[in-house]
């Protein structure tokens, strides 16, 4: 019967969709049709939020739509929540980490669990700042480290075929330099916490959808991390690469104990505007309350767009990054993304995205599409998205400081960078990405 469900929800969402199913496909910026991005400092009625007291309300409403519309509602901790720690090596890595593994257990009697892999470095004067985030196809894979305990191979669930060699996505997971930077890391195979194939996408009409528990599980990993007595409870970040990315950002906007977020190539429902409708669009993903799946081809009456995420996490720090061969994650909607988020940050005296005119890259000849921000200088007199006149702010505005590749932008709270090359995660990320919570994660 579940499995039938699912299915006639599947037939429905495409039929929906039949109108918009090409989308996902247009790769060309001037291709885009006109959109305008709801402003995150505009009340419902149009008023302006001009104070960080009002932006919490606002952030509430924010995030409470977010779960009606998106992800579902976020499942309370678990009473029985527990954890058990074991295979200590202090001695990983050639000796310069000690390697944990967290048997996180999410029921009183131990039925349901899973593992978190986590290293330490051993050169550490008190509690160490650390990264916390999920990986695709095991933790034996971030690592070629012999230690690392090997799953039930029979039992493993994989989305991306058989399970992988020990350190078979070490290039995505660089442990000693982050572990020579002083940081502490800890993983979980995300398919530990929920499925990922595409009748997963949700588990009741109402219920959350699969980033929405992947998500969840990260906070039940954190619920160990402020606990353990090696790591500072507040410099924890979480991080994610793809629809990980995705799901970094929704744990960090729900869960303010991580002290910052990191999102890699995260796309649609990432860092991307949704209503640029370029690349990856909501008609190509699944892991999503089936709330959402009524605005295929309807983006603009979603009541948020991705700006709104980022803006909830403020004022702790963002870092976006992007690939200039990942079209489809859209870099210049993430960018934008984290443009428009910025006046948040403002309100609690912070600088976000902070751009270089040396650094930037030119827009490409005639691209000023009717788009933009909706801005206004006379809230009061505000009856709905601006089009036309001095409300509307093209992209060709919006995306002067668009960064040259390989040019990171961290002088404020919210950091990004375009690396040259493709949809991934690498350890030249990374090394950004350290040198970016060096600066910001206090």
């Amino acid at each position: 019967m579940k499995k039938a469900v699912f299915s006639v929800i599947a037939i429905l969402a495409l039929a929906v969709s039949a109108g918009a199913q090409d989308d996902w496909k247009n790769c060309d910026e001037m291709a885009i049709a006109p959109y305008m991005i709801p402003d995150v400092l505009a009340k419902d009625d149009g008023s302006p939020v001009t104070s960080v007291r009002q932006w919490e309300k606002r952030r509430r409403d924010i995030l409470e739509a977010y779960q009606k519309e998106m992800y579902g509602h976020m499942p309370a901790r678990p009473a029985g929540l527990h954890f058990e720690v074991g295979n200590v090596d202090e001695s990983a890595l050639g000796g310069k980490a000690t390697r944990k593994e967290v048997k996180v257990f999410l029921s009183a009697d131990g039925s349901v669990s899973f593992t978190m892999l986590l290293y330490v470095p051993n050169e550490r004067r008190g509690p160490v700042p650390a990264f916390l985030g999920l990986n695709f196809q095991g933790n034996h894979t971030v690592c070629d480290d012999p230690g690392i305990s090997l799953y039930d191979t029979l039992n493993l669930v994989t989305r991306f075929g058989a399970p992988k060699a020990r350190g078979a996505q070490s290039y995505r997971w660089p442990v000693e330099m982050i572990v020579d930077s002083g940081y502490a890391l800890a993983t979980v195979y995300y398919e530990e916490i929920a499925p990922d194939y595409e009748e997963s996408g949700h588990y009741t009409d109402e219920g959350p959808g699969t980033a929405c528990i992947w998500a969840w599980g990260l906070s039940r990993a954190m619920d160990y991390l402020v606990k353990d007595p090696d790591l500072d409870k507040g410099r924890i970040a979480v991080i994610g690469h793809s629809r990980l990315g995705k799901t970094a950002l929704w744990a960090a906007a729900m869960d303010r104990r991580f002290a910052m977020a990191v999102s890699s190539c995260s796309g649609c429902c990432g860092a991307a505007l949704f209503r640029r409708r370029i690349g990856e669009v909501i008609s190509v993903v699944h892991w999503f309350s089936p709330a959402f799946f009524k605005y295929v081809g309807r983006e603009e009456y979603l009541p948020f767009d991705q700006h709104f995420l980022i803006a909830s996490i403020a004022p702790r720090p963002v870092y976006i990054t992007d690939a200039t061969e990942d079209v489809q994650a859209d870099p210049h909607g993430e960018f934008l993304s984290c443009r428009l988020a910025s006046p948040v940050y403002s309100l609690y005296g912070k600088k976000g995205l902070v751009t270089d005119p040396v650094l930037t890259e030119p827009l490409p000849e005639g691209y000023v599409p009717v788009s933009g921000y909706r801005m206004f200088d006379t809230y009061s007199t505000a009856k709905g998205p601006a089009r036309d006149g001095g409300n509307a702010v093209s992209d060709a505005i919006l995306l002067k400081g668009f960064p040259r590749a390989d040019t990171p932008l961290q002088d404020g709270y919210i950091g990004y960078h375009m690396r040259t090359g493709v949809h991934d995660i690498t350890s030249w990320d990374w090394e950004q990405i350290i040198s970016f919570a060096n600066r910001r994660l206090k």
